[in-house]
Formats: structure tokens, C-alpha cells, sequence
């Protein structure tokens, strides 16, 4: 969708029913899309992986400013 590769299984080794799939992947996609939904959807998993890639990426750049600069760190103060 919008220029980007995405990947999902038709579930199927059988050539002509895995196009029959793809096709209808597209399609509901597209329909989704002109509805604003969300055309693909994810796992929490795939989710979380991206964040914490981004978030690392984030680290080793020069304006990287952690969230957590509260001294001593409130969960401390859980016990």
C-alpha cells in the first residue's frame, strides 16, 4: 500500500488458488484503505519489534534525550 511492500501468505501451494488469494488480499486492502481503516494490520510482536529497532536507532544519534532522566527512577520507590 502507498508505494510500500507488503507481504502476507495465501496460505496455499496450489498456484492459481494463491493468485485468487492475492488477488482478494489486494482488493480488501484497497477497500480498506478508501474506508480509513487501517489497510494492513500487525501484531503486537511486529509492533513492538519496530519500536524498539526505531528506538535503538534513536540511541546512537547526537540529540538523543532518554525519557527516564529522573533521579533516583520513580520504580524505585515501588518497593
Amino acid at each position: 500500500m502507498d508505494g510500500k511492500w507488503q507481504r502476507a501468505s495465501t496460505g496455499t501451494y496450489e498456484l492459481n488458488e494463491a493468485r485468487e488469494k492475492a488477488f482478494d488480499l489486494i482488493q480488501e486492502a484497497g477497500f480498506r484503505k478508501r474506508m480509513n481503516y487501517v489497510p494492513i494490520t500487525r501484531s503486537f510482536k511486529n509492533v513492538a519489534e519496530y519500536t524498539i529497532k526505531k528506538l535503538d536507532e534513536a540511541r546512537d544519534t547526537p540529540n538523543f534525550k532518554p525519557s527516564n532522566d529522573i533521579d533516583p527512577p520513580l520504580w524505585l520507590d515501588c518497593k
